[in-house]
């Protein structure tokens, strides 16, 4: 059959025009130029975005549920008015925002260390609260029987506390521990419900026991930020005449003998030096192989002015500190025994 050149030209039209050429395939297509890989995405917008579906009133109900006297009961007739009331909010865009943070590897809430003690963190208080609502739905599954459901709440519990740590503060470190403490707690409850899956038991031991390690509550990081943070804050604040004038009234508490303190501008140049191995000695003191004979030496060094009345102002606690780390490893033991001896 012979096709006319009319013919000839439409052939060539649909075989060989660009316009009705296959797609490309979805790989080779360019992605939009802010586009961010999935594993390098920031969990901190995540969280950002679940709290701005947080109510004064979900707050409110958060805070009422006594946990201590609540204990482990799974029974709905034993679950306090507090908790019902709290677990019948609607927490679904919160839980939404705050899993999708949990499974992200980073969280990095761009905290101004520059700033030295004056950096800001108001995202802490609001990061509890996650926690608090990942509980209370992860018990409020439990006694509604899905025990597994409650086992992932736990587990992006844990994660929770792991990314509140991640900026390096003590305090970032003590509510992130605060948070897997809890997470311990409700591991404990979850363990018990004759109801949990043996895949969800064995990912939320995994979880749990990821914690493990000899600084498992990363105070090593935490004194290495507040060091690289404030010391050379505290540089910057002595290069001008006057430095004790300004620096007293944001470092030495109100009635303490520090208030008393005069220091010199060379004084406090000198002070400030001081506190780089008075810094080391920290780090020494909190780990757990130091023992803690050597670790009361080092809070007497500290007493005793061996690195300056600066150093007795700025260093952590290290027997509080130590005390809070016995304190975790014991309730993550705990949850890792329900979990074990339940199956």
């Amino acid at each position: 059959m012979k096709l006319c050149p009319l013919a000839f030209a439409l052939q060539g039209l649909v075989l060989f025009s660009p316009c009705l050429a296959e797609p490309a395939a979805p790989e080779s297509r360019p992605l939009p130029h802010n586009f961010v890989a999935p594993a390098e995405r920031n969990a901190a917008i995540r969280y950002l975005v679940a709290v701005t579906y947080l109510t004064p009133d979900m707050a409110e109900k958060l805070r009422a549920v006594d946990w201590e006297a609540l204990g482990n009961t799974i029974d709905p007739a034993k679950l306090s008015p507090e908790f019902k009331a709290a677990a019948a909010l609607d927490f679904s865009q919160v839980i939404l925002w705050t899993a999708d943070g949990t499974s992200m590897r980073r969280c990095n809430f761009e905290s101004n260390y520059e700033a030295g003690i004056a950096t800001l963190l108001p995202q802490l208080g609001q990061l509890r609260q996650l926690g608090r609502v990942l509980r209370v739905d992860a018990r409020n599954q439990l006694a509604q029987g899905n025990a597994d459901l409650a086992a992932e709440r736990v587990a992006q519990m844990l994660a929770l506390g792991s990314h509140v740590k991640q900026d390096g503060w003590l305090i970032n470190v003590l509510v992130g521990t605060a948070v897997q403490q809890q997470a311990f707690e409700e591991a404990i409850a979850v363990a018990q419900s004759p109801k949990l899956g043996k895949d969800s038991r064995a990912r939320l031991l995994a979880a749990i026991e990821s914690n493990q390690g000899p600084d498992p509550l990363h105070l090593q990081q935490a004194i290495v930020v507040e060091r690289d943070s404030i010391v050379p804050w505290l540089e910057r604040e002595a290069q001008a005449p006057g430095a004790w004038a300004r620096l007293k009234p944001l470092l030495a508490e109100v009635g303490s003998d520090a208030e008393k303190l005069n220091l010199t501008d060379d004084e406090v140049r000198k002070q400030i030096q001081q506190l780089f191995p008075a810094y080391d000695a920290a780090l020494v003191a909190v780990r757990s192989a130091t023992s803690d004979e050597d670790a009361r030496k080092y809070g007497l060094r500290v007493e005793n002015g061996e690195w300056g009345a600066l150093a007795a102002m700025m260093l952590p606690a290290t027997p509080k500190l130590r005390a809070s780390e016995k304190r975790y490893r014991e309730q993550m033991q705990r949850a890792i025994d329900a979990l074990k001896q339940s199956k």
